[in-house]
């Protein structure tokens, strides 16, 4: 049974290749309580056959409320605060960039069909 993920992010990754994705949760700690979100728009994405992995900002470092800009550097690795909600492995059977307008930005979505190893 193959697995369609919807990324909020590029990741163009060759058919045939495999891959390993980890979708995170992100743990906010309050008061008087914990929230656990998952983000299965934002996984840690990796392509085994060339080694190149694809994140969003918010998996390197602690940025709330800050945005992309020009020299941007972001450090290897995870932060502490996400929890890894599911892993998967298989290569992809289906690879599509999908480019659509919202307000007055230009934003890309990649849809991957994996099959599952």
């Amino acid at each position: 049974m193959t697995r369609q993920l919807i990324l909020d992010y590029v990741a163009p990754i060759p058919v045939g290749h495999r891959v390993e994705v980890e979708v995170l949760q992100v743990v906010e700690v309050g008061i008087f309580s914990e929230r656990v979100e998952a983000r299965p728009h934002h996984p840690w994405l990796r392509d085994v056959e060339t080694g190149i992995e694809y994140t969003a900002y918010w998996h390197h470092a602690e940025v709330s409320g800050i945005r992309f800009k020009p020299g941007n550097v972001y450090p290897e690795g995870r932060i502490p605060d996400v929890r890894v909600a599911e892993r998967l492995r298989g290569r992809v059977v289906a690879c599509r960039l999908v480019t659509e307008r919202i307000s007055d930005s230009w934003q890309v979505q990649t849809y991957l069909t994996i099959s599952p190893e």
